[in-house]
C-alpha cells in the first residue's frame, strides 16, 4: 500500500498531512484502518488527511458530491464506487480519524483537485492547511509525496567523506539521486505519474532523457489514453547521458527521428508537440543540446521539457519540474582547487549509477553513551532495565525489546525530587491534570498531586486514556464529565497532561486533537516521567508542535509547555526487531527443519518463552556451561561496574541508537547501506581492542543489524571473520565464555563469511 506523512507549513505553522492512495481492492474504511495502523507503527500524527483516486480516474467534484450524497454519480470508476458504499455511514467508516479532516485528491480535466473536507465527525479550523484554498498546498504535497518516493527507494545517493559525485554533466556534488530507483513499485510509479499528468495533457509523445526511467514514460502514455481516450503515445528514450560530441547527439537524433516518423504516420501532420522528461538536471545543459539538436535538424517537433527534479540552477525558465533540491547544499557545485582533492566516485552516463561501493567505519565513543551512563549512574540502586518483556497498560499488549520499569523509577527519591524541581519550574500553576489510567501514570499522578498539595488546594484530576468522550454507552457518564472539567477550565489557566513515559508521542498527540476538537483555549502542560523516543531529534520536534499555539490563541499564553523528568534515547524494538524474539525464531526454525533441540537449546527456547511478562535481567546472553560469566570487568564509556546485563546492553544499545539518529561532526551516520555508502561499525573496536569485555562484545553484536556489522569490501569483511575466529577459538577465560553468543551470531547470519566456511 502506498502511504506517506507529508510535513508542510501553513500560516507559520508547521503541519503534517497523511496521504492516502486508493486501491481497487480495498473498502474505504479498511483503507484508513490499515492507515491508522501504518500512522502508528511510524511514530506519526496527522493533523490532515489526503484520500487519492486512482491516477487513472478522473471525475468532477459534483460526482464526488453525488457519491457523498448516496446518490449513483455518472461515471469516476472505482474510486466513487467505494465513497459510494462508505457514504451509507460516513461516521463508521471514518472511525479511525474521527477528528482530522479527509479530503479527496483526484483529477479533474486532467488538472489536480483538491475537494473539500468530507469526514463528518471532524471541524475545519482557521489553522486547517485547505481552509482557505492555500495556493501553496499542492505544491507543498507534490513535494513531500515525491521526497518519500526517494527515501523509500533509497535513490538519494548519500554525501561520502573524502569523495564527491562526478556527474554526467561533469559536476562535481557531494550527492546524487538515482532517479531510476523511484520505480521501486507499482504504486510509485502510478505516484510519479499523477503529478505529471498536468504537465503531458497536450503531449502528442513522450522523450525520456535514459532509458532507467522507462517504466514511468511507458506508464503515463497508458494513463493518459484511459483517462482522455487518446491513442497511446509513442515513446522514446536517449541511450546515454547527451552532450556535445558527434557520437551522443548521432544517437540521439536517431531516437527523436524515429519519435517524429512515427507521429507522422499515424498522425499525417506535422508540428506535433513532445514531452521531454528528464530524470535530472543539474545545469541545463542535456536541454540545451537538445534543443541545439532539433533547431539544426529537421524534426517538426516541438518540445516541452519537464524536469522530474531540479538539482541547480539552470537558469532555464522554460525547464519546469517536479521537485526543487537545487537548494540543498548536497547538489551545490564542490569548489575544486581548495585544498586536497577528493576522490571521484563517477556517474556512468549511461545507467546513471556509480559503479563502487565505499565503507565508512563507525566507531562509537563517550559522548553517544554519556546521557545513558548519566541516567544509569543516577538511578544505581533502581532495578530499571529489563528486555524481551511484554508489558500491559490500558491497551493492548505491546512487546518491548527495551523495557524501562517507570513504576520503579517513580517511586526513587532522586525521581522525586528532579520532578519537584519542574513542577516549582512550570510557569503557572495548573487548573487540572490530565493523565491516562494505568499503573505507572497513577503512581505519577500521585507524586504530582503530593506536591501541589504541599503548597496549595488539590488539583482535580481527570483519568482518561484517549480522551474520545463518547454520548452514549457504560462510559457515556464519566465523558460527560470529563467535559464538564475540561470547559470549566478558563482561557488563562492551565491543564497539566501526565504520562509516565514518552516513546511514539501518540497519546500526547490524540490528547492534543481532541482538545482541539473539544475547542480547549486554555494553556497545555505536557510531562511525562520519562521519554525514551528512538531519535532525540524526533522528541524535539514532537515537542515543538505540542508547544506550538495558533496565532488566535496567543492572545494570554504565547506557548503550551512540554518537559520530561528524565530523557534518554533508546530503540522501539517490538518482537520483530526483539533480538531475543529472533533469537526464539531461530530455535523454532530449527525445531521446525530437524524436530529437535539439544539440551542447551531446549532450556534457552523454553527460558524465552516463558519470561516474556516479566522480561530477562540477567543471563541475556548465551553462555556454556561452565564458563566464566559476563559481566563489567572495569567500568566503561557505557556503565559503572556492578550493573546487571540488561542495564548494560540497554547502555550500548543507547549508544548505539545515538550513533543511527544523530550525525556526527565528520561523516554519515551508522545506518542502513545506501548505496553507495555503507556505514559499518569498526570491527576491531568489538572483536579486538577497546571494548574486550564480553558483555560489551556480545551487546554491541545484538543491538546492531548485519549490514552495520559486515564490510562490503571482501578483504575487510575476511579481516573481521578472521577476528571473529580468533575469539571462538581463544582459550583465554574472558574471551572464550564469547563462544556460544558468537555461534548465534554466526547462525543468525551477522558473520556471513564465518557461516560459509563452518
Amino acid at each position: 500500500m502506498h502511504y506517506c506523512v507529508v510535513k508542510c507549513s501553513h500560516q507559520g505553522r508547521d503541519y503534517s498531512a497523511l496521504l492516502i492512495q486508493h486501491t481497487q481492492d480495498k473498502s474505504v474504511e479498511d483503507l484508513l484502518d490499515e492507515a491508522h495502523r501504518f500512522v502508528q507503527g511510524g511514530k506519526s500524527f496527522v493533523e490532515l488527511v489526503l484520500l487519492r483516486a486512482p491516477v487513472a480516474e478522473q471525475f468532477s467534484e459534483d460526482a464526488l458530491l453525488d457519491a457523498l450524497r448516496s446518490r449513483e454519480p455518472v461515471g469516476g470508476g472505482s474510486f466513487l464506487e467505494a465513497i459510494l458504499q462508505a457514504s451509507s455511514d460516513l461516521t463508521s467508516a471514518f472511525a479511525r480519524f474521527p477528528t482530522v479532516p479527509i479530503h479527496v485528491m483526484f483529477l479533474n480535466e486532467l488538472a489536480v483537485s483538491v475537494s473539500g473536507n468530507i469526514n463528518p465527525t471532524a471541524s475545519i479550523t482557521p489553522e486547517t492547511p485547505v481552509a482557505d484554498g492555500d495556493e501553496g498546498f499542492i505544491d507543498q504535497i507534490r513535494n513531500g509525496e515525491l521526497e518519500h518516493i526517494v527515501s523509500q527507494s533509497r535513490a538519494l545517493l548519500p554525501s561520502v567523506p573524502g569523495c564527491h559525485y562526478l556527474t554526467p554533466s561533469h559536476r562535481q556534488v557531494r550527492s546524487f539521486v538515482r532517479v531510476g530507483n523511484i520505480q521501486y513499485s507499482r504504486l510509485a510509479i502510478d505516484a510519479v505519474c499523477f503529478w505529471l499528468i498536468p504537465f503531458a495533457a497536450k503531449a502528442d509523445a513522450i522523450l525520456l532523457d535514459t532509458w532507467s526511467i522507462s517504466s514511468i514514460g511507458f506508464n503515463l502514455s497508458r494513463i493518459l489514453s484511459i483517462l482522455d481516450g487518446r491513442p497511446l503515445m509513442p515513446v522514446e528514450m536517449l541511450s546515454q547521458y547527451l552532450e556535445a560530441g558527434v557520437t551522443s547527439q548521432v544517437t540521439a537524433a536517431e531516437s527523436i527521428d524515429r519519435l517524429a516518423a512515427e507521429l507522422y504516420s499515424r498522425e499525417k501532420k506535422l508540428g506535433a508537440r513532445a514531452i521531454c522528461l528528464v530524470s535530472a538536471t543539474h545545469t541545463g545543459s542535456l536541454v540545451n543540446v537538445l534543443r541545439e539538436l532539433v533547431d539544426l535538424s529537421d524534426f517538426q517537433l516541438e518540445f516541452d521539457f519537464v524536469a522530474l527534479f531540479k538539482l541547480g540552477d539552470t537558469g532555464d525558465a522554460q525547464i519546469r519540474w517536479l521537485v526543487d533540491l537545487s537548494q540543498t547544499s548536497a547538489f551545490m557545485s564542490l569548489v575544486t582547487g581548495q585544498g586536497d582533492s577528493p576522490a571521484s566516485i563517477p556517474i556512468d552516463p549511461q545507467v546513471y549509477f556509480p559503479l563502487r561501493y565505499c565503507d565508512i567505519e563507525i566507531e562509537i565513543r563517550e559522548d553517544a553513551a554519556r546521557d545513558i551512563k548519566d541516567f544509569i549512574v543516577r538511578y544505581d540502586h533502581v532495578d530499571v532495565f529489563s528486555v524481551h518483556r511484554t508489558h500491559i497498560t490500558d491497551g493492548p499488549p505491546r512487546h518491548h525489546a527495551i523495557h524501562v520499569d517507570t513504576r520503579a523509577l517513580i517511586q526513587s527519591n532522586v525521581f522525586r525530587n528532579r520532578l519537584y524541581a519542574l513542577l516549582k519550574g512550570l510557569s503557572q500553576r495548573p487548573a487540572a491534570i490530565l493523565s491516562p489510567r494505568h499503573a505507572a501514570a497513577t503512581d505519577f499522578v500521585s507524586l504530582v498531586e503530593k506536591f501541589y498539595s504541599q503548597v496549595g488546594n488539590p488539583i482535580p484530576n481527570i483519568l482518561h486514556s484517549d480522551l474520545v468522550l463518547r454520548a452514549a454507552g457504560p462510559t457515556a457518564n464519566d465523558d460527560e464529565e470529563t467535559r464538564r472539567l475540561l470547559g470549566s477550565i478558563d482561557a488563562d489557566a492551565s491543564l497539566l497532561i501526565l504520562d509516565d513515559a514518552f516513546i511514539t508521542g501518540a497519546r500526547l498527540v490524540g490528547f492534543q486533537t481532541r482538545l482541539r476538537g473539544l475547542e480547549f483555549v486554555g494553556k497545555i502542560q505536557y510531562l511525562v516521567a520519562i521519554a525514551r523516543p528512538d531519535s532525540l531529534e524526533y522528541w524535539n520536534d514532537v515537542r515543538r508542535k505540542l508547544e506550538w499555539r495558533h496565532a488566535s490563541r496567543r492572545a494570554v499564553h504565547r506557548k503550551n509547555e512540554v518537559l520530561a523528568v528524565e530523557t534518554v534515547c533508546l530503540p522501539n524494538w517490538q518482537a520483530d526487531r526483539c533480538p531475543w524474539c529472533i533469537e526464539k525464531a531461530h530455535y523454532d526454525s530449527v525445531l521446525q527443519e530437524t524436530g529437535e533441540l539439544d539440551k542447551r537449546a531446549r532450556a534457552r527456547h523454553s527460558q524465552l518463552a516463558n519470561f516474556m511478562d516479566d522480561g530477562l535481567r540477567v543471563e541475556l546472553f548465551l553462555c556454556e556451561e561452565n564458563a566464566a560469566p559476563f559481566k563489567l570487568e572495569v567500568e566503561s564509556v557505557f556503565s559503572p561496574t556492578g550493573q546487571s546485563d540488561a542495564t548494560v546492553f540497554a547502555s550500548v544499545a543507547s549508544a548505539v541508537q545515538i550513533r543511527r539518529t544523530e550525525r556526527p561532526q565528520v561523516g554519515p551516520a551508522l545506518g542502513p547501506r545506501r548505496y553507495p555508502l555503507a556505514t559499518v561499525l569498526k570491527s576491531a573496536e568489538y572483536l579486538v581492542h577497546t571494548y574486550t569485555d564480553s558483555i560489551l562484545r556480545a551487546s554491541i553484536i545484538r543491538a546492531c543489524t548485519r549490514d552495520e556489522l559486515e564490510y562490503t569490501d571482501p578483504n575487510l569483511e575476511r579481516l573481521r571473520a578472521e577476528q571473529a575466529h580468533a575469539l571462538i577459538e581463544s582459550s583465554i577465560v574472558y574471551r572464550s565464555n564469547l563462544r556460544a553468543e558468537m555461534e548465534l551470531a554466526i547462525a543468525l547470519g551477522k558473520f556471513p563469511t564465518l557461516a560459509t566456511t563452518k
